[in-house]
């Protein structure tokens, strides 16, 4: 589903296909109960905002993934809205960061 709409955007095809494997790896995950985890939108809401209620379209990932997540949406689009998110989840404390290593705990 989500791949008809992340290609029908100008995008960079090798970063893409990274994503996809990394979404469909992690949608078969198990996380633990005391994990920290957020929910993505494996679609950006930004960008696509006709899918933000589709339960289809959201994943819960741990902290560092979802920090990746973002970094390489960030790759595949290159466009405002993903600089903007990329940028405020890395500098959501006072120190910016470039690494996900902070956000595996």
């Amino acid at each position: 589903m989500y791949l008809s709409h992340l290609s029908s955007v100008p995008h960079n095809p090798h970063y893409l296909n990274r994503y996809i494997r990394l979404i469909e790896h992690w949608s078969n995950q198990t996380i633990p109960e005391e994990t920290y985890t957020e929910i993505h939108h494996i679609c950006p809401r930004s960008m696509f905002p006709e899918l933000d209620k589709e339960k289809s379209n959201l994943i819960t990932l741990t902290g560092r993934q979802h920090f990746i997540a973002h970094w390489l949406l960030w790759k595949i689009y290159r466009n405002k809205s993903m600089s903007m998110a990329f940028f405020n989840m890395k500098c959501r404390n006072v120190s910016c960061t470039s690494f996900s290593l902070p956000y595996s705990n």
